[in-house]
């Protein structure tokens, strides 16, 4: 964020209250869920690393009286890591606008700098939990049709991770074609993105909208944290998930339901968490989906109500599937649920989020030969798990029309 007096001024002339209203859903609800996992970062290594077994001595079983042991097994172990991320959110002021600020009015609504920087943090945790429904890699959103090379807007399959001021790159392949974009509307019920100026490329519907620079000689794993979508897979989306080839070893597979566009069922719900447990040994205990797949939920569950006190009340403060929480998230993929034990989800953390600078350094760094501030929030950190197979989804499912992604 940039701060200049034009802006201060506006603030400080027109705005008069404690409490700035936040217009953009910031909040993040999944990621605080996760827990810190215990394991030290190796340096060495350049990571935390955990091991599986995969396969061990299977060499007892009945046999006769006489009968010599079978040939003995050794254990088998698969070493994993996961690589801590870097997520930073920086902010800049003039010196004249902290000056301005400084020397304004006394019932003005907040001092430039706090807020600015209170306001980072929030988009910073709100991006993370939108990474944390991802796989690495950044995408976004995809053209929903052919898009010619001087529109200035297009539609989109969904408008869930865009947001109006982001600026965005787009890549057919590993090939960017469209190079820095703001945006400056997003039409959340038609599904239309607006820019300033022509795209100048031709776009097809495999084409890939993400962050700025989130591509850019990025990593095989991706730079962003680690989310859902690659965490709870079975190889359909990534092929190697935390240093090992996943068609290699079985073990390294979640349960994966496709759904293949039907409606949610109580007998899809109940088989996703028979099928952990089967696989894993161990049960679902927190259900997370987006509010759409509520509604269809409800369609499940509403008829089944009695209303014994005759009040016409839906009764639901919060959903439960065979007693179990089943999470809300605006970030969720619309058309998945995902089914997990909350302990084998962990957030593999070298150091909290931080302001930058490092070892009692100013947290306020002047940019050269400027009259500028700059500071930012930092973030080293990763998602993943030890155990794949206790973690499971159901995927394409239907979603029901209207409403907002």
């Amino acid at each position: 964020m940039a701060t200049d007096t034009d802006a201060v001024a506006g603030v400080l002339k027109q705005v008069y209250d404690s409490y700035v209203e936040k217009m953009q859903n910031l909040r993040h609800r999944t990621i605080d869920e996760v827990g810190k996992s215990m394991k030290k970062y190796d340096a060495r290594g350049q990571g935390f690393y955990g091991a599986i077994n995969d396969y061990g001595n299977e060499s007892g079983g009945a046999q006769t009286e006489n009968e010599a042991f079978r040939p003995i097994d050794s254990e088998h172990y698969e070493q994993w890591r996961v690589k801590p991320k870097i997520i930073t959110w920086p902010i800049e002021f003039s010196g004249l606008s902290a000056a301005v600020a400084d020397e304004g009015d006394e019932e003005a609504f907040a001092e430039v700098v706090v807020d600015a920087l209170d306001m980072a943090k929030e988009r910073l945790l709100s991006d993370e939990n939108r990474q944390f429904f991802g796989k690495g890699t950044g995408d976004l959103a995809s053209p929903s049709t052919a898009v010619v090379s001087d529109a200035t807007s297009f539609a989109v399959d969904s408008t869930q991770y865009l947001r109006r001021n982001m600026v965005v790159d787009i890549y057919n392949g590993s090939t960017k074609t469209v190079d820095s974009k703001r945006i400056i509307k997003v039409d959340h019920q038609n599904k239309v993105i607006h820019f300033a100026t022509s795209i100048d490329a031709e776009l097809v519907t495999t084409d890939v909208i993400v962050k700025e620079n989130i591509r850019d000689s990025a990593p095989a794993d991706g730079k962003e944290m680690m989310g859902l979508r690659g965490i709870i897979d079975d190889g359909t989306d990534l092929a190697t998930f935390q240093n090992l080839n996943v068609a290699d070893i079985e073990e390294w597979q979640s349960t994966r339901i496709d759904a293949s566009g039907a409606n949610l069922t109580s007998d899809l719900h109940q088989r996703l968490e028979d099928d952990v447990e089967i696989l894993g040994g161990e049960s679902i205990d927190l259900y997370i989906t987006h509010a759409k797949q509520r509604r269809k939920y409800l369609n499940l569950v509403v008829p089944q109500r009695r209303y014994q006190d005759g009040k016409m009340d839906a009764g639901f403060t919060e959903l439960t599937f065979n007693g179990k929480r089943m999470l809300l998230d605006k970030d969720c993929q619309s058309n998945v649920i995902y089914g997990v034990v909350k302990k084998h989800l962990r957030k593999f953390e070298v150091k909290p989020l931080m302001i930058g600078g490092y070892g009692g350094s100013d947290k306020f760094q002047r940019v050269t030969n400027y009259d500028k501030f700059q500071s930012y929030w930092v973030h080293y950190c990763n998602y993943g798990t030890s155990k794949r197979t206790g973690l499971g989804k159901i995927v394409n499912l239907a979603v029901p029309s209207g409403g907002l992604s």
